[in-house]
């Protein structure tokens, strides 16, 4: 079984608060009420990343601009993907890279995967 922890920093933004879980789910909640908004599964395996952790995301507000995703909420996953959501619902912002994600390993060649060294305790 895989450790999970919260680490996060929340993030508020007018009336909303945006935070995301050690599985890297991103949640929209209302910041008076905590009422949860909207929620985003990047779908991540953490049975295969050592440190499951997500520690915030960040938010961009574009200018001039009107439509979806002017106000985008980005994280990025322990498996190494950018992804770039609309604040207000949560979907993915399908101008950004290819589906609202971009691979953080793309142009790295080969990615060799975390080895955990478990010692035994001492007695």
């Amino acid at each position: 079984m895989v450790k999970q922890t919260l680490e996060v920093t929340p993030l508020k933004i007018d009336d909303s608060l945006y935070a995301c879980s050690s599985s890297n789910v991103v949640v929209s909640l209302d910041a008076e009420t905590g009422r949860e908004r909207w929620k985003f599964d990047p779908k991540i395996d953490p049975t295969e990343k050592p440190f499951p952790l997500c520690r915030g995301v960040a938010y961009f507000r574009a200018t001039g601009v009107v439509g979806d995703c002017v106000e985008r909420i980005y994280t990025n996953t322990i498996d190494a993907r950018l992804i770039a959501l609309d604040a207000r619902t949560g979907r993915r912002c399908r101008d950004f890279g290819t589906n609202g994600e971009v691979s953080l390993l793309a142009g790295l060649g080969e990615v060799i995967k975390a080895i955990i060294f478990r010692r035994p305790l001492r007695p």
